[in-house]
């Protein structure tokens, strides 16, 4: 997952007991992206491994700038990779 990227974890890190800044800011921006994307705080935390209360303690906290972009980064990135291409388009008889 790219946000893992950023911080240099990996997901078994993530939901491992670790305590951290990097890992908590590392999950607190998850939580805001999963939750953008319509995931409940209980589907948050069963991915995560952490309570919903945790989650929702993670959402209520505010991202600082550079989250608040890395989030932006990776919903363009998606719907890039997700836009039908044009070559993809002429197959099925569209544009």
């Amino acid at each position: 997952m790219v946000i893992c990227d950023r911080w240099g974890m990996t997901l078994l890190q993530l939901r491992a007991p670790d305590r951290s800044q990097e890992a908590v800011s590392c999950r607190r921006t998850i939580a805001h992206y999963l939750h953008g994307r319509g995931l409940g705080p209980s589907g948050i935390g069963r991915y995560l491994c952490r309570d919903h209360s945790t989650i929702l303690h993670y959402l209520r906290s505010p991202l600082d700038y550079w989250d608040s972009e890395l989030i932006a980064d990776v919903l363009r990135d998606v719907a890039r990779r997700s836009a039908p291409s044009q070559a993809s388009m002429r197959r099925r008889g569209g544009a």
